[in-house]
């Protein structure tokens, strides 16, 4: 008959092991699977401005498919405000906004 130490330190052992199986195996898919790969829908949005104008409201500029878009986020919708030129880099200010109207398209 086995000692209860015998049988703890067996599964302890056992316990150990399979979280060692678990850490490598998550090891191997963060190095060898590439996350794009299940978003492939969405590797073709980028975010290139985010600019917070009021609490959970934000001004936000992406690329989706060549086409700069200005969305606006709020707390329970997206809109879409307006498509904009490739002259239009980057606004660092929301009032830039009137600024960089003269490059917006309808």
């Amino acid at each position: 008959m086995d000692s209860p130490w015998f049988i703890l330190g067996r599964a302890l052992g056992s316990l150990g092991l399979v979280l060692a199986l678990i850490f490598a195996l998550a090891w191997l898919a963060k190095k060898f699977v590439k996350p794009q790969s299940w978003l492939s829908p969405l590797a073709s949005i980028k975010i290139h401005q985010n600019i917070s104008i009021a609490p959970k409201k934000k001004l936000m500029i992406v690329e989706v498919e060549g086409r700069r878009l200005l969305l606006g986020l709020g707390a329970e919708a997206i809109t879409m405000l307006c498509e904009l030129n490739a002259n239009v880099v980057g606004i660092q200010d929301p009032r830039e906004l009137s600024q960089e109207s003269s490059h917006v398209e309808n």
